[in-house]
């Protein structure tokens, strides 16, 4: 597509994409519709097989650079290539099937991000399953700003394990401060794996130079159930996703802030322990609880791993009961929060896209 100009630019928000072009018109239209900010728009189309690129070319937005790679680079690679690509003084991640819902979003995450000069930053997440308007999880750490600052906080990596750095969409990295070498660092990554690509860099950004919570924006994110079964799966995905945080995190820390981490981490994994099961097999759920042990033995003596291990060991029905019952709850309480930050009068701004 047409070059961007060489002016100044703001933010690169980047799309890894692939085969998801009635999503993808709803990223690049959040995107797009960002105000008082300067932005580029990377699309990486990673070989789709669909009309991704007339989709794309049919915005004729010149901020948008779209590129289609020969050969599939997978989901990780692709999103490594965003990187460098990227010429923006920040960086944010978007997926093609997420969007950002407010106008305002990257304006009031540039001031945070100038002001506190942080190497990373991140806002929440709303998610759904089938449709926006029918949200049933929302990952909102705060109402607060939150900043942590190497020489003021303890323990900084491990305090930075509620900011979710897991979740692709919605990170902010500070591109005057990365360190594009620490990408190649993460993995040696086959194709149909989902190697966290980014954890490398993030630490060593929040490690160096803190990161921030910016509350009140959002990203509006599809859970795609197809993916939920392979990212649970040890021998399908090729990794075990609690794994490679821990294993990232010991470039940077070691002795007891180490040992801290990785009870802190994987203590946050708890409660997916029968969704794991749920949506994988027996054999896949005790490999899981192998490799936590393996990592961490004093799981063996925790009343909470035990608790949420044997929850695993429930008949697939009665997690489904379970499951269903749980976000029938959450989505009521959800609804009241998300009319505080009226959610729905904003979701309505996208009608002709969803």
């Amino acid at each position: 597509m047409s070059s961007i100009s060489k002016k100044h630019i703001d933010f690169s928000i980047i799309i890894p994409t692939f085969n998801r072009r009635g999503f993808l018109k709803l990223s690049l239209f959040s995107a797009l519709r960002q105000k008082n900010v300067s932005v580029e728009v990377i699309v990486s189309d990673d070989g789709s097989t669909d009309d991704t690129e007339s989709v794309v070319k049919a915005f004729g937005d010149k901020r948008i650079r779209y590129y289609k790679n020969k050969q599939r680079l997978g989901t990780s690679m692709n999103f490594q290539k965003c990187f460098f690509l990227a010429s923006g003084d920040y960086i944010f991640t978007l997926g093609d099937d997420d969007f950002i819902l407010e106008d305002h979003a990257l304006f009031d995450i540039l001031n945070v991000m100038k002001k506190y000069k942080v190497g990373i930053g991140k806002i929440g997440s709303i998610t759904y399953e089938d449709s926006p308007m029918n949200p049933y999880l929302a990952l909102i750490q705060s109402d607060s700003l939150l900043v942590l600052k190497p020489k003021t906080t303890k323990c900084i990596l491990t305090r930075s394990v509620d900011f979710g750095l897991g979740f692709f969409s919605g990170l902010i990295f500070n591109n005057r401060f990365l360190d594009k070498k620490m990408l190649k660092l993460d993995h040696v990554c086959h194709p149909n794996h989902m190697c966290p690509v980014e954890r490398t860099t993030a630490y060593d950004l929040i490690q160096n130079y803190g990161m921030a919570y910016i509350p009140n924006h959002f990203i509006v994110a599809r859970l795609s159930l197809q993916l939920i079964p392979r990212y649970f799966h040890i021998a399908k995905s090729g990794w075990f996703f609690m794994e490679k945080p821990i294993t990232l995190t010991k470039k940077f820390i070691g002795g007891p802030e180490y040992e801290n981490f990785k009870k802190v981490y994987l203590r946050r994994q708890l409660v997916l322990l029968p969704n794991i099961k749920y949506f994988s097999d027996i054999q896949n759920y005790m490999d899981v609880l192998q490799r936590m042990i393996h990592i961490d033995k004093t799981l063996l003596v925790d009343p909470a791993f035990i608790l949420w291990a044997l929850a695993g060991f429930l008949p697939k029905f009665i997690i489904r009961i379970l499951r269903s019952a749980k976000i029938y709850y959450s989505k009521r309480e959800l609804r009241k929060k998300l009319n505080k930050y009226k959610y729905f009068e904003k979701i309505n701004v996208f009608s002709n896209y969803l």
